[in-house]
């Protein structure tokens, strides 16, 4: 049996989101939220990568309010999840430069953050049974920089990093709810998980070629490297990287030093439909692996020959949530105290639309490791005019 009203509400009922959750949890809201807010604030910590600078010139015309920032991607392959949640800035009565530094600026005191896993929706309805909490998750705070994730240098507080933590292994049969209290103000959003296994989400070479070698050595200029993927749901758009790995050895001493640097060959591929299962072919132009080869790697200091190492393959796949949220921030810009920017968020609030911004969504990432070089490919680094001064001497016996 099938109700519009949301099962929390009979399960917890702390929780209290009933009427939101009914519009929430509905076939017409689906998963997606848009709204854009335009607002006077001074926002100094960029969601998706934690703005390291923040301007002096910082002019504002209200008291202080509370605008909550959500970052959360959850990931299949991951078994521990991290949502960061900070405070945006918007104080008449303090310099926000100061404010960046102090820990309680910028974090809060005391926050209840929950996921539930729900079963899915009637797919013919689109409404949600009234047992649809299926787990509970009661989110830990923790210090990233403990998790392993030290925080980039910069303007705001560098310790604590703090984040919430919850482990398990996430499934694609089910989508997550976050709600998070901060003093009464509740904050909720919904993700599907977007599949990684090769009957959902493939990358042809990846998943049914084991001896797949990167080839990239052509007469002809405009020959392409590809690869095929078949799209998972939900996902949206798709971004390739390849990991290339060398040793440089020091002939005077014999000494030799690993490295790796990773490659985004593709960062542009788009699907027309999130709910069909899509075949697409992503890649770029054989002739520029060897600018990548040759920024990656650089030439070859005195006395250093080169051994090239395997390389990896990372396909990640992105929901049409991040897809959007990248877009339009992307080409706002940034935020300053006399600019009015839209801002998107996927994010529901019991308080007004302005006051939380971020996203709730999910990616996936399908990997290959250890693949190596065909020859031809591997021989025409030697002589090629982008990578001749590399002095890359033969393969690593790593």
């Amino acid at each position: 049996m099938y109700y519009l009203s949301s099962p929390l509400n009979q399960i917890n009922t702390c929780i209290n989101l009933k009427e939101k959750l009914h519009n929430y949890l509905s076939l017409k809201r689906k998963f997606i939220i848009m709204r854009f807010t335009l607002s006077r604030l001074f926002v100094l910590l960029c969601v998706m990568q934690l703005v390291s600078s923040c301007s002096k010139d910082f002019k504002i015309d209200a008291p202080y309010k509370d605008i909550t920032i959500v970052y959360g991607l959850l990931n299949i392959s991951d078994t521990a999840h991290y949502v960061r949640i900070h405070k945006a800035f918007l104080d008449e009565t303090k310099s926000a430069l100061v404010m960046a530094t102090q820990t309680d600026s910028i974090y809060y005191k005391n926050l209840s953050v929950t996921v539930y896993e729900l079963k899915k929706p009637n797919p013919n309805t689109g409404i949600r049974p009234v047992d649809s909490i299926n787990k509970t998750f009661v989110l830990q705070r923790v210090d990233l920089s403990l998790e392993g994730y030290p925080k980039e240098p910069g303007t705001f507080s560098q310790l604590p990093n703090i984040a919430y933590k919850f482990k398990t292994a996430l499934s694609d049969g089910f989508d997550y709810m976050l709600r998070i209290n901060s003093n009464g103000k509740i904050i909720t959003g919904v993700t599907p998980i977007i599949a990684k296994d090769s009957t959902k989400f493939t990358v042809n070479e990846i998943d049914f070629d084991p001896s797949y070698l990167i080839r990239f050595r052509d007469v002809n200029q405009f020959a392409r490297y590809e690869l095929g993927i078949g799209s998972p749901n939900f996902a949206k758009f798709y971004n390739g990287i390849i990991r290339f790995h060398w040793v440089d050895k020091n002939i005077t001493n014999g000494t030799t030093t690993e490295h790796f640097r990773d490659w985004v060959f593709n960062d542009n591929c788009v699907i027309s439909s999130i709910n069909t299962r899509e075949n697409i072919v992503m890649g770029t132009y054989k002739t520029s692996f060897y600018t990548a080869i040759r920024n990656a790697i650089g030439p070859a200091p005195a006395n250093i020959e080169r051994y090239i190492d395997s390389s990896d393959i990372f396909i990640w796949a992105g929901s049409n949530d991040l897809y959007t949220y990248n877009l339009i921030n992307n080409n706002t810009g940034g935020l300053t105290a006399d600019q009015i920017k839209p801002t998107w968020s996927n994010l529901q609030s019991s308080g007004t639309a302005s006051d939380v911004i971020g996203i709730f969504t999910s990616r996936a990432v399908k990997r290959k490791f250890n693949i190596g070089m065909d020859a031809f490919s591997f021989e025409s680094l030697k002589t090629h005019p982008e990578t001749i001064n590399l002095n890359i001497k033969g393969l690593s016996d790593r």
